[in-house]
């Protein structure tokens, strides 16, 4: 869920869907915008198992890395020992240093589908 979500901006009834989530025997996870703070998920950190950060903008494939948004990965690696997805801009360079920076998991749509060679576009993200 965007930790940003008009209806998720009150602490109870984020707290009580995160809950829900977790009662249906699925993963609960919260996602950031690039200008969000990483603030914004740490008082939550015990009921999700994962964290999205988004490297780019919401809306659409094909954006630049924004690459101000590593130090929040850093910090929140720092904070979550769960799952740290990164989406947005994803390629070798860009997925090494969110890597480094604590991700675990990376989406990167435009890189793969847009390379030459899946098999090797997917590798160059394995590090």
């Amino acid at each position: 869920m965007h930790i940003e979500a008009t209806g998720l901006r009150n602490e109870s009834i984020l707290r009580r869907t995160l809950e829900q989530i977790r009662q249906g025997n699925a993963a609960a996870g919260l996602s950031l915008r690039p200008r969000t703070m990483a603030e914004a998920v740490l008082p939550f950190l015990a009921e999700v198992d994962q964290l999205l950060v988004m490297t780019v903008e919401p809306g659409f494939g094909g954006q630049s890395f924004l690459s101000e948004v590593v130090p929040k990965i850093t910090q929140l690696r720092h904070s979550f020992k769960g799952n740290i997805i990164v989406d947005g801009g994803i390629n070798a360079e860009t997925g090494r240093v969110c890597r480094q920076a604590g991700a675990d998991v990376f989406v990167a749509g435009t890189y793969i589908f847009k390379s030459s060679s899946y098999e090797q576009a997917i590798l160059s993200l394995r590090g």
